[in-house]
């Protein structure tokens, strides 16, 4: 239910919105869908304001990349 609610905030946003964005991504991470997660979290630092969100999603995409399967 989570990952079907974040999809459509996401999808509603057009990806434009960081938070959405992030909270998409880890609801992807959570439900095993880490490549996904992972193409959304790197879109989602494109969209950062500033060098403390940057970090903050940085360390993020770090978390799913060390998930990520090697064919991933």
């Amino acid at each position: 239910m989570a990952l079907r609610c974040a999809e459509a905030a996401y999808d509603l946003s057009e990806g434009e919105e960081l938070a959405v964005a992030d909270t998409y991504a880890w609801a992807l991470f959570e439900n095993g869908r880490v490549a996904e997660a992972i193409e959304v979290e790197t879109r989602a630092l494109k969209l950062c304001a500033d060098d403390e969100e940057r970090a903050r999603v940085r360390e993020t995409l770090a978390v799913f990349e060390q998930k990520a399967e090697p064919s991933e």
